[in-house]
């Protein structure tokens, strides 16, 4: 799931902590933090990327365990007066507590 529309939303999160089965597992996976090089034109876009540590922070306060993240892959693409910039997108997986 893409989560740029919910970033530093704990409600969202705990929303999707409640409806995840006991033992459930969300798994997420968007743009590492990039200071705004992966869209060029930023004038519609709200975030530049996610800062892991600050996601796996709103996972367990929403009450996930078990967190982890890893770099799931790359985007190679031309940023203008840049040239080719690499862009990384993780992956995190959070488990819901089982009751």
């Amino acid at each position: 799931m893409d989560v740029s529309p919910y970033q530093g939303n704990q409600s969202t999160y705990r929303s999707f902590y409640g409806i995840a089965l006991p033992s459930g597992y969300l798994c997420l996976a968007d743009l590492d933090s990039e200071g705004g090089l992966f869209h060029g034109d930023n004038r519609r876009v709200f975030y530049s990327g996610f800062d892991r540590v600050g996601m796996r922070d709103l996972l367990m306060k929403a009450g996930f365990d078990n967190i982890r993240d890893r770099t799931a892959a790359t985007v190679l693409k031309p940023v203008q007066d840049a040239g080719m910039v690499e862009f990384t997108v993780f992956l995190m997986i959070g488990r819901k507590k089982s009751t």
